[in-house]
C-alpha cells in the first residue's frame, strides 16, 4: 500500500476513533473503494470496545472476539454478488432484530457488505431503520459504486470513500506465504519454542513477505477461532485450520488474532520492520508457551508504544 493511501486510511481511523471514544459515533457509516472489508471489521471493532482511552484498543474481550470473528453483537449481511441479490427479506429480519438489547457491547453492529446489491425493496426497507435508528446501533454498508445506492440512503450515513486496492499479490508470492503459515501452525502446536523462534528469519528478511503471511495468517486465524467455537467447518487452509484448532485454547487463538491483526496494522505504517518481526513471534511465543496466555497482559508495548 503506497504511502497517501495509508495516510488516507489512518485519517478515517483517527476520525472515527475519537468519535467513538467522545460518544459521536455516526449510526450508519458507507464505505466505497478500497479495502473496505479491513476497515468495516476495524469500525465493528472499535464500537465493541470498551477502553475508555484508544478504540479500538486491540485488548479487551470486545475487540479480541471481534477480530476473531465470535463477537455476538457483530451480525453480517450480504447479497450473492449479482445485481438485486440483496433481497428485502434479509432487511426485514434486521429490522425485526434492531430492537433487542446488546448481548454484552454498549450497541450492536450490522455490517451490509455489497450494499450496491440491494433491491430498491431493500433499500427502501433500510431507509425505515436509517431514519429513526435505536441509540446501541450502528450500520456499516460496503460497496463498490456509491451511486447504485438511493440519494435518501446515501444522505442518513457518513460517507468515505476509500483508496483503490492494488493488485493482489502474485501467484508465487501468495504460495511461498501459505507454506510459511502452515510453518507457523505447525510450530505452535511444536513441543519446544525454536520452531517457532526460527521461522522469523525469511521473514525479517522479506518485507513483503511478512505482509502477505500477515493478511493471510489474520484471515486463517478468524477461521481457526469459528472453527475452535463453534465446530463451523473453515474455508481456507483446512489442515492449518484444524491442527491449531484442536491444540489450542480459544483464549490463546483470540490472543494470537488480536497480535495479528494489530501487527498487519503497523506492518502498514512506518514501524521498524526487524524490530516489528522479532517482536511478533516473541509475543506469539509468549502467548502460546508463557504461563499466562492474557494478551491484554502482555509485557511487550513494542508494537505499539515503541518507534523503530
Amino acid at each position: 500500500m503506497q504511502q497517501a493511501e495509508t495516510s488516507a486510511l489512518e485519517q478515517i481511523r483517527q476520525q472515527l476513533g475519537d468519535a467513538f471514544l467522545r460518544g459521536r459515533a455516526p449510526h450508519a457509516i458507507l464505505l466505497e473503494g478500497g479495502e473496505t472489508d479491513a476497515l468495516a471489521a476495524w469500525i465493528s471493532a472499535a464500537a465493541v470496545c470498551t477502553n475508555a482511552q484508544k478504540r479500538p484498543c486491540g485488548e479487551c474481550a470486545g475487540c479480541k472476539k471481534a477480530f476473531g470473528g465470535i463477537h455476538p453483537d457483530i451480525h453480517t449481511a450480504s447479497g450473492s454478488g449479482a445485481a438485486r441479490s440483496f433481497h428485502v427479506e434479509e432487511i426485514r429480519f434486521i429490522r425485526s432484530d434492531v430492537y433487542k438489547r446488546p448481548n454484552e457491547a454498549p450497541r450492536k453492529v450490522y455490517i451490509l457488505r455489497g450494499a450496491q446489491d440491494m433491491s430498491r425493496e431493500a433499500q427502501n426497507a433500510l431507509l425505515k431503520i436509517l431514519e429513526e435508528p435505536p441509540q446501541d446501533l450502528l450500520f456499516i454498508l460496503t460497496c463498490d459504486n456509491v451511486n447504485a445506492l438511493l440519494p435518501t440512503v446515501r444522505s442518513r450515513t457518513q460517507f468515505f470513500s476509500l483508496p483503490q486496492e492494488k493488485p493482489a499479490f502474485d501467484a508465487e508470492l501468495a504460495e511461498r506465504a501459505e507454506q510459511l503459515i502452515s510453518q507457523i501452525a505447525s510450530a505452535l502446536v511444536a513441543p519446544k519454542e525454536w520452531e517457532l523462534v526460527s521461522l522469523s528469519a525469511p521473514l525479517i528478511a522479506d518485507k513483503v513477505l511478512f505482509r502477505a503471511v500477515l493478511e493471510k495468517l489474520s484471515l486463517l486465524l478468524r477461521d481457526v477461532c469459528v472453527f475452535r467455537a463453534c465446530g463451523t467447518p473453515a474455508k481456507q487452509l483446512q489442515a492449518a485450520v484444524e491442527t491449531l484448532g484442536g491444540a489450542l485454547t480459544l483464549e490463546r487463538l483470540l490472543n494470537l488474532s488480536a497480535l495479528t491483526e494489530e501487527t498487519r496494522q503497523k506492518s502498514q505504517q512506518n514501524a521498524n520492520h526487524a524490530l516489528l518481526v522479532t517482536t511478533f513471534f516473541a509475543m506469539c511465543r509468549k502467548i502460546r508457551y508463557g504461563s499466562d496466555a492474557g494478551f491484554n497482559k502482555r509485557e511487550g508495548s513494542d508494537i505499539r508504544g515503541r518507534k523503530g
